[in-house]
């Protein structure tokens, strides 16, 4: 999954209450994405983990090749090989409900309606 989702690292990490270095807070996110493979300019991956693949795996290769702006880790990542002090790295409990967080931030601030469509068909 890919999106558009201008804001800057700083706000993000408000928003996740985590932290990022004084420096990175008015860097620009200008996409989300959860799928290494399709990651959008100026991107903020988050690693999902499933059944069958942990998204955690696909950073090293990310951030060598300087495909993504910033990322999410998860705390028992923290000592591993993706914190990097040239990318911004987000430390969260959980990278699903941090999507949430943001997906749910996101809707607030657009003030969109929101229909349910309900039925059998």
């Amino acid at each position: 999954m890919k999106v558009y989702y201008k804001h800057t690292i700083g706000d993000i990490a408000s928003v996740l209450q985590s932290k990022c270095a004084e420096e990175q807070q008015h860097n620009t996110i200008a996409s989300l994405s959860t799928d290494s493979r399709d990651i959008g300019d100026g991107a903020l991956f988050i690693p999902l983990i499933g059944e069958k693949f942990n998204g955690h795996d696909f950073l090293p290769e990310l951030i060598a090749n300087n495909k993504i702006s910033a990322y999410l880790y998860e705390d028992s990542f923290d000592n591993g090989p993706y914190v990097n002090n040239e990318i911004p790295g987000l430390k969260v409990s959980n990278t699903l409900h941090a999507l949430g967080m943001l997906a749910h931030d996101h809707r607030m601030k657009c003030k969109s309606k929101i229909i349910g469509i309900t039925g059998t068909n």
